[in-house]
């Protein structure tokens, strides 16, 4: 089934759309935000902590809450 991935790749964030069995390329994801750092953390479980900054040292975070059932 589909999921998405986001990496931080040429100075940007991008996001990919792909299928489970692909091997997904980094040349592949679109461009959707430029960025000189970005980071991903484990806050606590279920817990995520995207964060990423401009080259003006602008930060922008934010906390999302992971639950399957």
């Amino acid at each position: 089934f589909p999921y998405t991935t986001l990496f931080r790749s040429e100075g940007y964030i991008k996001e990919l759309f792909t299928q489970k069995e692909n091997t997904p390329k980094k040349s592949q994801g679109e461009s959707i935000l430029e960025v000189t750092d970005f980071t991903i953390q484990e806050t606590s479980r279920g817990f995520f902590r995207f964060t990423a900054a401009d080259s003006k040292k602008h930060s922008l975070s934010l906390l999302i809450h992971v639950q399957s059932e």
